[in-house]
């Protein structure tokens, strides 16, 4: 996801909703030019229940696009948004929403997790 997209998510729900329980797993992969780890900055989704991978190669991109959105691009940007009681196996399920660019459907996506948010205010 882009800076944009990740300062929306930190502070649209995240630090919003303190108390929500959820788990953000952000995976970040070179690009752009300029798009590099030691340019990387993690902090940018401070939230604990954040976790950030770095994918040099554009692996999870690749994956998305085969096997998931079945585009003909590099998958970007983008959200995948699984309920609570999804399990990942050999493949994810269904995503109850997914999207992107993300800062460009800020609010599909909170339309899709206000039922997760609601019990948190």
């Amino acid at each position: 996801m882009c800076h944009a997209g990740a300062s929306w998510v930190q502070d649209n729900i995240l630090q919003s909703h303190p108390r929500t329980y959820v788990a953000v797993f952000v995976v970040w992969f070179p690009v752009l030019a300029g798009d590099d780890r030691s340019a990387w900055d993690p902090s940018v989704l401070p939230d604990p229940r954040v976790t950030d991978f770095w994918d040099g190669d554009g692996i999870v991109s690749s994956w998305y696009q085969n096997n998931v959105v079945h585009t003909s691009g590099i998958v970007w940007d983008a959200y995948f948004l699984y309920g609570p009681r999804a399990r990942w196996r050999a493949t994810p399920g269904r995503a109850l929403s997914a999207e992107g660019p993300v800062d460009y459907h800020t609010g599909e996506l909170e339309a899709a997790m206000r039922p997760f948010l609601a019990s948190s205010r």
